[in-house]
Parts: structure tokens; C-alpha cells; sequence
């Protein structure tokens, strides 16, 4: 079942979000504000016709840049970024959340991509996969209020939670995979 707005108000005031601001919360999900880190694909992907196919266990420095601070980024037409959520989140371990777009997000055709997963136990700011699916430029300024986390309830405690089992628990900047 999904957490309507008093159910999230309850958590997120209880330690569930910090920063919290009330203002965020909407009748079935919490908007997520961008943070101050970013970071970019390696430029030699693209450049370089004869590397060989990534796969999971490509290490991630070959793919993204490390993350670094900014006050203002340009994603380009067809470019992505993987970027942080100023929120810090607190999983219950009866309870798990997704991340979605905004509608107004859609609308500029600035896509979220759909492995912003939350299982239970997870604690740590969000990593937002971000593409320009448009024909023209997007700002991005920390802030911005891109994605939206839908919760729901679980029929019963997770008998281990992701403090047991993830690999992303506690990360504060975007994480590249691992």
C-alpha cells in the first residue's frame, strides 16, 4: 500500500529525512530536492570505437568521473549525469520506496531513470540517474526539485535489511555502480 501524506509527514519528522522540510510533501510522495554533487560520463567512450563493451564489472572510474561540486550544470541533448539528492534517507525495515519523476520534469523531457529502488534498512542521500531526452539544453541548480520518492508498506519487516545486504548504504554523493 502506498504511504499517503500523513504517513510520510510521520516518518520523515520522525528521522526518516534530513534535511525535512514539510513543504515537499505531496498527497502520495516526498519531493526530492538536487544536491551540490555531480558526476559525468568519461568523454573517451564515446571517442573510442574499438573499446570493448562494458560490462558490470567495468570499473566505474572508467565510466564516470569522480563526483565533484556545482553551483550550475548544462546537461546537453542526449547527455547524463548521476547526481545527489540533499536529503538523507532513512529506510524503516517495513517499508520500501522508488524513485519517480516529477510531471514537470517529464514535460522538459528530463528523464529519471527507473533504478531508484529503496529497500528496506537503506540509509543514505539519493543517487538520480538524470538524461535530456529534449532537443535543447536543461540547467540543473542544487535545489531543484526533479524526482519524487513513493513509499509504500511492506506486509511484514524485512528479516534483513539493506544495512545487511547493499552495497550503497550510507553514500552522500552520487555513487557510480559497484
Amino acid at each position: 500500500m502506498i504511504w499517503n501524506d500523513t504517513k510520510i509527514r510521520e516518518w520523515a519528522s520522525n528521522g526518516g529525512v534530513a534535511p525535512y522540510d514539510p513543504a515537499l510533501v505531496n498527497p502520495a510522495s516526498l519531493d526530492l530536492r538536487l544536491g551540490r554533487w555531480i558526476r559525468e560520463p568519461r568523454q573517451y567512450w564515446h571517442t573510442i570505437p574499438v573499446r570493448p563493451a562494458i560490462t558490470k564489472s567495468t570499473p566505474a572510474n572508467e565510466l564516470w568521473t569522480g563526483a565533484f561540486e556545482f553551483d550550475r550544470y548544462i546537461i546537453k541533448p542526449g547527455h547524463c549525469v548521476l547526481a545527489a539528492s540533499v536529503e538523507y534517507i532513512t529506510m524503516p525495515l517495513d517499508a520500501a520506496g522508488f524513485l519517480a519523476s516529477k510531471s514537470s520534469t517529464g514535460r522538459l523531457l528530463l528523464e529519471h531513470f527507473h533504478s531508484g529502488w529503496f529497500d528496506a534498512g537503506f540509509t543514505g542521500t539519493a543517487t538520480l540517474e538524470l538524461k535530456n531526452d529534449g532537443l535543447w539544453p536543461i540547467e540543473l541548480r542544487p535545489g531543484d526539485l526533479w524526482v519524487q520518492l513513493i513509499l509504500m508498506q511492506m506486509i511484514a519487516p524485512a528479516e534483513r535489511g539493506y544495512q545487511e545486504t547493499g552495497r550503497y548504504n550510507g553514500q552522500i554523493k552520487p555513487e557510480a555502480h559497484r
